[in-house]
C-alpha cells in the first residue's frame, strides 16, 4: 500500500488507527500461517521477519498480537477503496506485473504521471503474492476531484503502455 493509500484511510476516516504515526513510503501487509501451531506459524513470520529486516528490505515492522489486532490491519487495506470514493473520481487501473518489475512500474509511471498531472495522487495497493495491483489516479490535493477525468486517456495510456512493456 502506497503512502498515499495509507492517507486515503487517514483523511476518510478519523476513526481509523494507523500502525505508523509516520507513514512510511510503502507498507505491505503480510499475513503466514501453518499446520502446526500458531506458535511455529509466529516463529517462523519472525524468523522470516528479521532476514528481511538484516537484509535492508524492511525499515520498520509491527507484527499483530491477536486476531483482532491482525483484523484492524486488514480494514486498513480493505477501507482504501471506500475512501477513495468518498474523495471523490479517481481513475482505476488494475494490473498485473511480475513481481519483480512493480518497483520499477511504480518510480516509471509516477514519474510519467508527474508530468501530465503534477501533484497527482497515486493510489496503490494490491496483492503482492499475484502480482495484481489496484493502480488508481487522483486529483492533486486542492483540486476538485472530478478534474483528473480530464487526463484519463493521457493517464491510461501512460499506465498500460508500461504494463504491456
Amino acid at each position: 500500500m502506497s503512502k498515499v493509500s495509507m492517507d486515503v484511510v487517514r483523511t476518510q476516516f478519523s476513526d481509523e488507527r494507523l500502525p505508523f504515526d509516520t507513514l512510511p513510503a510503502w507498507t505491505v501487509l503480510l499475513e503466514s500461517s501453518d499446520t502446526e501451531s500458531e506458535a511455529h506459524a509466529r516463529k517462523r513470520f519472525e524468523s522470516l521477519l528479521m532476514l528481511a529486516v538484516e537484509g535492508g528490505h524492511v525499515e520498520d515492522a509491527i507484527v499483530a498480537q491477536s486476531l483482532a489486532h491482525s483484523q484492524a490491519f486488514w480494514r486498513i487495506r480493505e477501507r482504501i477503496p471506500e475512501g477513495q470514493s468518498r474523495e471523490g473520481a479517481n481513475l482505476k487501473h488494475d494490473i498485473s506485473l511480475p513481481l519483480a518489475l512493480i518497483p520499477d512500474f511504480a518510480r516509471d509511471a509516477g514519474q510519467a504521471i508527474e508530468g501530465v498531472l503534477p501533484g497527482a495522487r497515486i493510489v496503490v495497493f494490491g496483492h503482492l503474492g499475484d502480482g495484481n495491483l489496484h493502480y488508481n489516479v487522483a486529483a492533486p490535493v486542492g483540486v476538485a476531484p472530478n478534474d483528473v477525468l480530464t487526463f484519463q486517456d493521457e493517464i491510461a495510456t501512460i499506465v498500460y503502455d508500461r504494463v504491456q512493456s
